[in-house]
């Protein structure tokens, strides 16, 4: 066992052998260790994101319009791309490897002979880190389904649900009321639930006649052409915003999330974090050997076709660097990004969910498409100075390679 004094990357990998499932949904571990842990997070209140695609920006962009209104923040997102103290973040810096060490020891200290695992334990050692912070508002977003998730442990003042459809169906099925009625669960009685694109709204009014929290459908419909756009909601209006870098249906949500709990929106603030907040692999443009090349984590359907609507305007001819994990719906993703009539170079991804980029090709039905060992070798394989822009994407893995690769790229 690492102790206080070992590295970060020491109690990571210790972590990972610590519980036999990577998964274990359920909170009655969590709730025993952070009950002895006796933390108090004083008068802060609690943001809690779910969704199938959307949440990490919906969530990052509510931190930021928070601590632009003047509140003291804490964010946690996962996964991480390159270090892992990303999923921790306080005033927007990421918290550094000793603080989260000393966390991670206070949960030891407190677990006893109770088996957590690697999400929930990292999860607690970020609840340790935001008690000491002194914060206004915690911001968390949910890692997988979310009534069972460890972030559910802590009961929000205000819940929202991005979008809902079929992902991670090994551990959530594939009904999609069911898989609302899940997200749902993050929702407390008297409080607001915001729940943006889904095609089951009877799911979310039936956990909301049953739990009593304050139930609002918020219309995340894309503007026919991206530009500025007014925010309407129920007591404020914000006229000619700019285009958000992150994701459209998340900005909309933050803003609808900070007004329900009684935050008066301004404009000027509003406007300068709809232009400067962005987040690694979300449509994140770099430059690379001259090449143009965008990077987006998107994973299903909805998330590709998301990505297709935002960047056909910028160009007629694609290059796309795909890799998937071999439980996604590939075919789905192929069949979106088709639309932007690329050609197709397939990377293989290590590990034990990853697929053999022959493998992809086999089971998305691609045929004229170049296949590479990795990520690194299909981004070297580009010659310099191209007019097609290279699309990076199909997983998280895929876009953290790309960016271990490219450690000196610069925004284009």
């Amino acid at each position: 066992m690492p102790s206080p004094h070992s590295s970060l990357a020491e109690w990571l990998s210790w972590l990972e052998s610590l519980h036999p499932s990577e998964i274990d949904l359920g909170l009655d571990r969590q709730m025993a260790v952070q009950q002895r842990m006796a933390l108090d997070f004083g008068a802060c209140k609690i943001i809690t994101v779910a969704g199938t695609n959307g949440k990490g920006s919906t969530a990052t962009l509510t931190a930021s319009l928070l601590q632009a209104h003047g509140y003291r923040v804490g964010l946690y997102t996962s996964p991480h791309f390159l270090h892992f103290t990303e999923r921790v973040a306080v005033q927007g810096t990421p918290v550094t490897e000793e603080a989260m060490v000393q966390a991670l020891a206070a949960v030891e200290k407190a677990r006893g002979d109770t088996s957590l695992t690697y999400f929930e334990f990292t999860t607690l050692a970020a609840f340790r880190l935001f008690a000491d912070a002194a914060l206004d508002y915690m911001v968390l977003e949910v890692g997988l389904g979310g009534r069972l998730d460890a972030v559910n442990a802590l009961d929000t003042d205000c819940a929202i649900v991005t979008s809902i459809g079929l992902d991670h169906v090994d551990w959530l099925g594939d009904d999609i009321a069911g898989i609302a009625r899940e997200k749902a669960g993050i929702a407390r009685p008297g409080k607001p639930l915001l729940v943006g694109r889904t095609d089951c709204p009877e799911a979310f009014v039936q956990v909301a006649l049953i739990n009593g929290c304050q139930l609002t459908f918020v219309d995340t419909q894309l503007p026919r052409e991206p530009g500025a756009w007014r925010f309407v909601g129920s007591h404020q209006q914000l006229d000619d915003l700019p285009w958000p870098l992150l994701p459209y249906p998340s900005a909309l949500l933050a803003l609808r999330a900070l007004e329900l709990l009684g935050i008066a929106l301004q404009r000027e603030k509003v406007t300068a974090v709809l232009q400067n907040t962005s987040m690694p692999g979300r449509l994140q443009r770099l430059a690379w050997h001259g090449n143009e090349i965008w990077l987006d984590v998107a994973h299903n359907p909805h998330a590709a076709d998301y990505v297709v609507r935002q960047l056909q305007h910028v160009s007629a001819q694609w290059t796309i660097i795909l890799g998937m994990l071999k439980d996604k719906d590939a075919s789905g993703v192929v069949q979106s990004l088709a639309r932007l009539e690329p050609d197709w170079h397939l990377v293989t991804l290590t590990g034990s969910r990853g697929q053999q980029a022959k493998e992809l090709a086999e089971r998305t039905g691609l045929m004229d498409v170049v296949c590479h060992h990795s990520v690194a070798a299909a981004l070297d394989a580009l010659e310099p100075n191209r007019q097609q822009p290279v699309l990076v994407c199909g997983s998280f893995h895929t876009v953290a390679d790309a960016l271990n690769h490219m450690p000196n790229n610069q925004h284009g």
